[in-house]
């Protein structure tokens, strides 16, 4: 799958994609088995999504070069 998306999108986009996975598991794990997360849990995802949002600001204010996704 991510080397469908990377002949799709740019390469940089399909690794923070990648990168961002435990963060999905871990949530959508937590919502599966209908109990709280536990703090360790709460401070390691918050801890990984800052690290994705730091990887990801300087290209989050500038445009696009051309189409995401081709039709």
């Amino acid at each position: 799958m991510v080397m469908w998306a990377e002949q799709r999108a740019e390469s940089s986009l399909a690794a923070l994609l990648v990168g961002s996975m435990p963060i999905w598991v871990a949530v959508i794990g937590a919502c599966l088995d209908r109990r709280p997360p536990t703090w360790l849990l709460v401070g390691a995802l918050l801890t990984g999504f800052a690290g994705v949002s730091l990887l990801s600001a300087p290209t989050l204010g500038r445009p696009a070069p051309g189409p995401v996704f081709w039709p």
